[in-house]
């Protein structure tokens, strides 16, 4: 027998209207995509539901459970520290019939404590460019959030976004994700070496200081300059953006010198595109499900952090 969150198949068939089905498997299948909700349907039903009828449900659950990520008033969010990080998806274009890469921007803020966290918003961008963050950071001052009271802005070290930051609150203070900067640096490092280049670059990560960190970048440059010059240009690219987060109380350290706390969300976003045959149809599905995978997050997931 088959059963759909416990409950008897036969039985949800027999006491719901096709729509109240679909709605019931788009709720329980947590918004999988549509190939999930589609072979759960055919077993309900017998028979394919018409996509127009699953589009209405999804798009009215959107509606009506504050998954409004993007909409929603942020004048009492926490946001002393905002992380900010985009994940690449291709998206169809509707007018061309052409797949392209374009990047969601994604911004969390969280309390001093580095709690209470949650996803304020998204935008979906050609480029991580000086302009896109511009906008973006705009739109989330219009909807509450005080860019000028933040106390630090956790960034993935890009261009685009450290000048967008220097033009609209100049005096925040910034921390580019240590994540990336070893991957960064990884990459640039031959093969062979990664290992050495690894154990080096984990003692930075236990550096008690600014100090300490600094004087492990300066051993490690003395070390690599012949060995992986172009690691060590990657390693030393503004690198005193990666050491703010010394300035802040050790509690908080693990939560505030990465971006890594939005790998979650991201790690989301991905697992939907497999059902898209690896890309959204148009801007328009994107930003469906990313409304719904980002607003389910800040319900499940962030809100309990």
């Amino acid at each position: 027998m088959y059963f759909i969150a416990g409950i008897p198949y036969g039985v949800v068939k027999r006491f719901c209207t096709t729509n109240k089905v679909v709605r019931f498997i788009v709720v329980i299948s947590n918004r999988r995509g549509t190939n999930r909700i589609d072979r759960l349907c055919r077993n309900v039903l017998g028979a394919k539901v018409p996509p127009a009828m699953t589009k209405e449900v999804f798009e009215e659950l959107l509606e009506t459970e504050a998954f409004q990520v993007n909409s929603q008033p942020l004048m009492d969010a926490s946001s002393a520290f905002l992380v900010l990080d985009g994940v690449w998806q291709s998206v169809k274009s509707q007018r061309t019939g052409e797949t392209r890469k374009r990047v969601t921007l994604v911004a969390l803020g969280m309390d001093e404590h580095g709690e209470n966290q949650r996803i304020f918003g998204f935008r979906l961008a050609f480029e991580e460019d000086e302009t896109s963050w511009t906008e973006f950071l705009r739109s989330l001052e219009k909807r509450g959030v005080n860019l000028q009271a933040t106390k630090l802005v956790i960034a993935d070290g890009g261009g685009g976004l450290l000048t967008a930051l220097e033009r609209l609150a100049p005096s925040v203070p910034v921390q580019t994700c240590l994540s990336h900067r070893y991957r960064n640096t990884l990459k640039h490092t031959p093969h062979k070496l990664k290992g050495e280049m690894g154990k080096d670059l984990h003692k930075l990560t236990e550096a008690q200081s600014k100090e300490a960190f600094l004087g492990q970048v300066k051993a490690m440059e003395q070390r690599w300059a012949t060995l992986a010059p172009n690691a060590v240009t990657s390693l030393l690219h503004h690198v005193d953006l990666s050491t703010t987060y010394l300035d802040f109380p050790r509690e908080v350290w693990v939560k505030i010198r990465t971006t890594n706390i939005l790998d979650r969300a991201f790690r989301e976003v991905r697992a939907r595109t497999h059902v898209h045959f690896d890309h959204y149809q148009n801007p328009d599905s994107s930003n469906r499900y990313h409304q719904a995978i980002l607003g389910d997050l800040n319900q499940r997931y962030f809100k309990a952090a």
